[in-house]
């Protein structure tokens, strides 16, 4: 799709239409990881709260506690950063500065990080694992094998839809 490891390259790639439009089950993937990775319900077993016994909190008290929830939700905007510029187009968008495009997508995106967890039950530690071993890493192992037979056809069928890759600069 953006036929570059680069952020920026992957950005402007997006500029007619964001690549979660392209690949709905790779952000499917990416926001069920996300919240796994996150400690966000339902997956935030460590972090239960009071319902389970205080969850690893339940030992600190005062700059030690506000430092770990500093701390998660500094996660959180990373995971939000990073999905805003995979598939929601960065800092692109018209009339409005970059600055301001990138905040206001990281801040939606934050907020159904932060709604989603309203319609979803805490899981058990065997249900996590069993999301995890189960459910996400097959689907997503399928996801790469019909993406790769999508986006690379065999040169047989003469269908090339990648762009070629930019040759070496002109001479002077």
């Amino acid at each position: 799709m953006a036929q570059t490891l680069s952020r920026v390259g992957s950005v402007e790639a997006q500029q007619r239409v964001w690549f979660v439009v392209l690949q709905p089950g790779s952000f499917a993937i990416y926001v069920v990881s996300a919240l796994f990775i996150a400690y966000r319900h339902p997956f935030d077993l460590p972090f239960g709260g009071p319902e389970i016994a205080g969850g690893v909190g339940r030992e600190y008290g005062g700059i030690e506690r506000a430092i770990f929830v500093v701390a998660r939700h500094a996660l959180l905007g990373a995971t939000v950063a990073i999905g805003v510029v995979v598939f929601f187009g960065g800092w692109l968008g018209p009339v409005l500065p970059a600055p301001l495009w990138f905040l206001l997508k990281a801040v939606l995106l934050m907020g159904a990080f932060t709604a989603l967890p309203l319609v979803l039950p805490r899981l058990r530690l065997d249900q996590m694992l069993t999301v995890a071993w189960q459910g996400l890493l097959p689907v997503s192992l399928a996801h790469i094998g019909l993406v790769g037979l999508t986006a690379f056809p065999v040169a047989a069928f003469g269908r090339v839809p990648l762009r070629p890759l930019p040759g070496p600069p002109p001479a002077p």
